[in-house]
C-alpha cells in the first residue's frame, strides 16, 4: 500500500512488573505498587501543540532543508477521508526516480497505545521496533505484515490523546529495501517532531 492511501503498524504489548519485599526481623515493608502497562515504556517528556492540526499545518513539519535531506518535494495537504481517515500531509520523491521514496505525515486523535490497539496490523518481526525519537518521544516502528514492500510506519507519542503517524513508501516496489522505508519514516518522525517542539 502506499504512502498515499495510508499504512499499517504493528502494536507491541507492553509489560507490567510487579514487585513487593519484606524484612526479617523488624517491619514488614510497604509492598511496591504494580507498574502499569503505561508506566513500562518510556514516558514523552512533555505534550506538544498536535490537537487539532490539519494539512495544512502538518506540512509546516518538514523544513526545506528537511525536505532537501529526505528527497522530497511537493507538499500536499489532505483532509480527512481524502486519503485516510486522519488529516496529512504528503511530499513526493522525485519524478522517474525508481529508488526515491514518497513520505507522510497523519495527525491521529488518539493515544499511542489505543491508536496500536484499534488501527494496527500483525507486522513483521524484521522491521518492529520500539524507541524514542526527538529528544525521548516515545515512538513504535512497523510493516503490515504481507504489505512490507509498499512501506514502513513510524507511530509517535506526541500529547495526550495525540499520535504522529509518519511513514515513508518506495515509489516502485522492489526497489528499496525494508530497512530503507524503515529509516526514511523514522527520519520522517525525527524531522516532525523536532520541529513541533520548535514551533512551541
Amino acid at each position: 500500500m502506499s504512502v498515499r492511501t495510508g499504512y499499517g503498524l504493528v502494536g507491541m504489548a507492553l509489560v507490567g512488573l510487579l514487585a513487593s519485599g519484606c524484612t526479617v526481623n523488624g517491619p514488614d515493608a510497604q509492598p511496591t505498587p504494580a507498574t502499569t502497562s503505561e508506566d513500562a515504556g518510556p514516558q514523552r517528556p512533555r505534550d506538544l501543540a498536535f490537537a487539532g492540526k490539519q494539512g495544512a499545518d502538518l506540512c509546516t513539519l518538514l523544513t526545506p532543508e528537511q525536505q532537501t535531506q529526505l528527497n522530497v518535494s511537493r507538499p500536499k495537504p489532505a483532509a480527512p477521508d481524502e486519503y485516510s481517515s486522519y488529516p496529512s500531509c504528503m511530499w513526493f520523491g522525485p519524478p522517474g526516480e525508481e529508488t526515491g521514496m514518497d513520505v507522510s505525515v497523519y495527525a491521529v486523535p488518539m493515544a499511542l497505545k489505543d491508536f496500536k490497539d484499534q488501527k494496527l496490523g500483525e507486522g513483521t518481526p524484521e522491521t518492529t521496533s520500539s524507541y524514542v525519537v526527538a529528544g525521548g518521544f516515545p515512538a513504535e516502528q512497523a510493516q503490515s505484515a504481507g504489505r512490507e514492500a509498499y512501506g514502513c510506519s513510524v507511530a509517535v507519542d506526541v500529547a495526550e490523546g495525540q499520535t504522529l503517524w509518519a511513514g515513508a513508501a518506495t515509489l516502485v516496489p522492489g526497489t528499496v529495501s525494508n530497512q530503507q522505508m524503515c529509516g526514511q519514516a523514522k527520519q520522517v518522525a525525527e524531522f516532525a517532531v523536532a520541529t513541533l517542539q520548535s514551533q512551541g
